[in-house]
């Protein structure tokens, strides 16, 4: 069943309200802004929130003065949020998205302008949510340790994957996360951002996997912090099959990892960077992937065949 946004509830709070467990909450072509459309919750019911055609033609405001949802209700992969433009969202710590315990589905958004002070675009707490298809554009924040775009402390698991994050004031994924849980982050693609991927040092057991993500022109690329732990410059977590180049600072905190477990440090050669991050022919990013834990198809819908290509979008 499905509850339309404006014509069954002018606002999607309401469409929330009234909506039964399992139902979608359509969200009609138009800006969305003020109360009722932002600092949105399920309360524990499955639903899909979801935006009708193209993400650039549902816009969802914020105004600067909230986040769009929490999902505190340990929410699983049924419940979710697709198909929409979020921009100016703002609160210290969770910029857009606070994930506190559950486990959604966010896949083919835009979210764009957030400033999360001191913490993150999403934000997991013991959250684990399946993170695909979305662009991640012009986020700030700061640099203490628990900031990024996407940033999970604790105990979380996410699978984050075919993500785009391009020109972010922010590290793009922050994985500040103990041994015990096993997050996937595989074929993202990170260009002019702060940082592309923080690890932290203190995992000391493979359990944590990072793949296939193409890690180019940022400030940092690969950051494993030292201020927690003595331990050596070896990295523990899985680095498989990653293209990381042309960073001011390539690798920080860990060794160079280039030319073990398949990584590389080459020209991904995009077709025009940073509007058109797909490869172009020639690119040493096609057909070099590794094949465990890559999504069946790109950020474009385009199946994905082996051997597999490293970043967001598969070369055809």
């Amino acid at each position: 069943m499905t509850v339309r946004v404006p014509a069954d509830q002018p606002t999607i709070a309401a469409a929330i309200a009234s909506a039964s467990d399992g139902y979608t909450v359509l969200v009609a072509p138009g800006l969305y802004s003020g109360a009722g459309n932002r600092d949105l919750n399920f309360g524990g019911k499955r639903l899909n929130l979801r935006g009708t055609g193209n993400p650039s033609g549902v816009v969802i405001d914020c105004e600067g003065l909230a986040r769009l949802i929490t999902f505190d209700h340990a929410e699983d992969s049924s419940s979710g949020v697709s198909g929409l433009t979020v921009r100016n969202c703002g609160v210290d710590y969770q910029g857009a998205l606070y994930i506190l315990g559950a486990a959604p589905t966010i896949s083919g958004n835009v979210f764009d302008s957030t400033i999360a002070v001191s913490g993150a675009q999403l934000f997991g707490f013991n959250g684990s949510p399946n993170v695909q298809k979305n662009l991640f554009h012009n986020t700030q924040c700061d640099d203490q340790h628990l900031s990024g775009v996407l940033a999970f402390v604790n105990g979380s698991s996410p699978y984050i994957a075919n993500n785009v994050f391009v020109g972010n004031r922010c590290r793009a994924v922050n994985m500040t996360i103990p041994e015990g849980v096993t997050p996937i982050v595989a074929n993202n693609t990170m260009v002019g951002n702060r940082a592309g991927i923080y690890i932290d040092r203190r995992v000391s057991t493979a359990s944590h996997w990072y793949s296939n993500n193409l890690i180019a022109g940022n400030e940092r690329g690969v950051e494993v912090p030292f201020e927690f732990s003595p331990r050596s410059d070896n990295l523990a977590s899985v680095f498989r099959a990653n293209i990381v180049f042309g960073n001011a600072t390539d690798y920080l905190g860990t060794a160079d990892l280039t030319g073990q477990s398949g990584n590389l440090r080459a020209d991904p050669l995009f077709v025009a960077s940073p509007n058109n991050l797909r490869l172009a022919s020639g690119s040493p990013a096609i057909g070099v992937g590794a094949e465990l834990h890559a999504p069946a198809d790109d950020f474009d819908g385009t199946p994905r065949s082996t051997p597999f290509d490293i970043g967001a979008f598969q070369f055809h």
